[in-house]
């Protein structure tokens, strides 16, 4: 015997499965987990041992992660069918596309792509352009790099354009032609009727064409249009008699007045509205102009408030700064706040 066997570890004793089954059966059927009938028939069998590790970790009829089954979302069926629908194309992770697949045709596929848009940089900003804009623009800088195919595609493209301008202005000028050719049929036609030409249709020099701005009518062009121009029509009537009263009453020394006034500054907005026969121009116009220019205090007061009553307004007697409505101002392409910021500055120094 040496020193070293002092030392060694003794065997551990080793458990006889049988006897421990056998024991585990009695403990189970004394606490009344387990028949004692069936304790020693069924102790060697595989289904009578009593399942002590599913007792343990048995997993709760509900609780957290385990809603009850009626409260529980049903499948196929949203938590949120007021949100955004599924393939909208918005809201999906960074590099993948939420569009819905399907088969398409090569002409829808190149009509969306064209129809897409995309940033680039424009001197010290960035701004979105269509795609297209963004080939001929790429193609372009190549031909004038010194690019030979490129410069051959950008003088096709540019030819291609030229040719269907020049269609187009063929067009609008035979339309033109044609429109005032049946003014002068319509025209013959209400007199032989011995009924006056309706103020909706417009007269032969309301037509205008340009290649910068197409055609385009002045005035009204039918039922709707004529009674939007009407009151477009009394609007500036009333400011041109504005005009003429702030010019007598405020801005009557020389030298006080270097700018439009407000009334001044919608009469001529307005007026580019207007048809030929209705423009400051006229010589109704011209003739009412004379008229206020010459008439005395009371009569012109009373001319301006004529003039506000048929709008339904106040006339505005005590200061150069009409009241015009926010309505108006947009139909004319203005924004109200700056222009009311804008001449009240200039009326304050005047």
């Amino acid at each position: 015997m040496t020193m070293g066997d002092d030392h060694q570890t003794k065997p551990r004793k080793r458990v006889d499965e049988t006897r421990f089954r056998q024991e585990l059966f009695r403990k189970a059927a004394v606490k009344g987990e387990l028949q004692p009938e069936r304790a020693h028939a069924d102790e060697h069998s595989e289904s009578a041992r009593p399942n002590i590790r599913s007792d343990l970790f048995a997993r709760p009829s509900t609780g957290y992660g385990n809603p009850p089954v009626e409260t529980r979302f049903a499948k196929g069926q949203s938590g949120n069918p007021k949100g955004r629908p599924r393939g909208s194309g918005k809201g999906g992770a960074k590099g993948k596309s939420t569009q819905p697949v399907s088969p398409t045709t090569i002409d829808e596929v190149r009509r969306r792509h064209v129809a897409s848009r995309v940033k680039i940089r424009d001197g010290d900003g960035v701004r979105e352009i269509s795609t297209y804009e963004a080939l001929l623009r790429q193609i372009e800088k190549l031909a004038f790099s010194g690019g030979v195919q490129a410069t051959r595609l950008a003088i096709g493209i540019h030819e291609q354009t030229a040719r269907e301008l020049e269609a187009e202005h063929q067009d609008c000028l035979a339309w033109v032609t044609e429109y005032r050719a049946n003014y002068v049929a319509r025209a013959a036609a209400y007199e032989r009727a011995g009924e006056a030409i309706p103020d909706w249709i417009a007269w032969p020099e309301d037509v205008h064409y340009s290649i910068e701005k197409g055609h385009r009518i002045t005035g009204p062009y039918d039922a709707a249009g004529l009674e939007n121009c009407l009151l477009l029509k009394r609007w500036r009537d009333a400011m041109f008699v504005k005009m003429i009263y702030d010019e007598a009453i405020f801005f009557w020394r020389p030298g006080v007045r270097t700018s439009l006034t407000t009334a001044e500054f919608i009469v001529f907005k307005i007026d580019t509205l207007m048809p030929k026969r209705w423009k400051l121009a006229s010589q109704e116009m011209r003739e009412r102009e004379a008229a206020l220019i010459w008439s005395s205090r009371p009569r012109l007061i009373e001319q301006l408030q004529e003039a506000f009553e048929a709008l339904g307004i106040a006339a505005p007697l005590n200061h150069p700064m009409p009241p015009v409505p926010d309505k108006l101002f947009r139909a004319l392409g203005i924004n109200p706040k700056q222009l009311r910021a804008k001449f009240s500055a200039m009326e304050a120094r005047q």
